[in-house]
């Protein structure tokens, strides 16, 4: 990282200095910049900073996006059709300290000592790139994250659940249920209920007919309209 910013350094103060020596009207200025082009000392093109800096990023992403093991979470972003501003914005819109960021950044860019890196990537010797939990497929990122079964009904539930009491805690500020607790922190309850609305959460709805999936995570029963959210 230090390398090329080095780099890039070098490369916008080379570009600055052109500018500056190519469009300055002083006659002797023109005189020295004409001699350095004689010389080869300055031989590249006027530049915008600006779009030297967006060029220079361009080519940082670029090189990302092809490396292959690093550049596989950007890959994905762009084959899923995922909108790629909205993904990075809580690197701005978020208080995570640097030391989360940069966990948040290693499971990204692979970089997590998973058993699946240490065999495959680092060659150790003895090791298994199957997962530890499960015991059946490779320990990669994608794996531990949404991937073994065994965390299914543990880990993988209870953040659905937390992302859905984030939704259940904006639901509240909506609909007058005050709320004394941040929306990271916030418990759901089963059911809250006022004049005009009825919030239900993991709550079982009965069916005429039978329904296998009867349990949704949230429902907004609205009094006025008899009109249900899902």
């Amino acid at each position: 990282s230090s390398g090329i910013n080095a780099e890039y350094g070098v490369i916008r103060e080379e570009a600055g200095l052109t500018t500056f020596f190519a469009t300055s009207a002083d006659p002797t200025i023109r005189v020295l910049y004409a001699a350095m082009q004689d010389e080869a000392l300055l031989t590249g093109e006027p530049t915008d900073r600006d779009a030297l800096k967006i060029e220079h990023e361009d080519r940082l992403v670029e090189k990302w996006r092809n490396k292959v093991l690093h550049g596989r979470f950007l890959q994905q972003l762009e084959e899923g059709g995922c909108d790629l501003d909205a993904s990075w914005l809580w690197l701005t819109k978020q208080s995570l300290t640097r030391y989360t960021e940069a966990i948040v950044f290693a499971a990204q860019d692979q970089a997590l000592r998973t058993n699946w890196l240490r065999s495959a990537i680092e060659k150790a010797a003895d090791s298994s790139p199957l997962c530890r939990i499960c015991h059946q497929f490779n320990e990669s990122v994608e794996h531990i994250l949404n991937g073994c079964q065994k965390l299914a009904n543990s880990e993988y539930k209870l953040r659905h659940d937390r992302v859905a009491a984030a939704l259940h805690w904006g639901l509240c500020e909506d609909y007058g249920f005050g709320t004394n607790t941040p929306w990271y922190s916030h418990y759901a309850e089963k059911v809250l209920e006022n004049d005009g609305v009825k919030i239900l959460w993991d709550f079982m709805v009965q069916c005429d007919n039978r329904v296998e999936a009867c349990k949704p995570d949230i429902v907004v029963l609205n009094k006025r309209t008899r009109e249900a959210l899902i």
